[in-house]
């Protein structure tokens, strides 16, 4: 049971850092947004600053990598366990 709660711990927390639409709908406070809807705020009316949603997305996906590269052995073991028959 180990690695496939793990790898719904991983999963989860993934779709949850990368949550754009409920953060949006909830949050009213501009010191409250998330990172990904802070990247949005680099595109107005005048146009879109290319490289400061490109360092902003860099910045988002460090903690992903991080910890994806911790539980990756998890992942793969229980990826492997629920999709062979047996």
């Amino acid at each position: 049971m180990r690695p496939a709660i793990a790898t719904y711990g991983i999963l989860r927390f993934i779709w949850t850092w990368n949550d754009y639409q409920n953060p949006l709908i909830f949050l009213r406070s501009e010191h409250l947004l998330t990172l990904q809807l802070g990247i949005r705020k680099f595109a107005d009316a005048y146009g879109e600053f290319y490289s400061l949603i490109m360092a902003g997305s860099v910045i988002a996906i460090v903690p992903l990598l991080i910890v994806f590269i911790i539980g990756q052995k998890q992942v793969i073991e229980g990826i492997s366990l629920g999709g062979v028959k047996g």
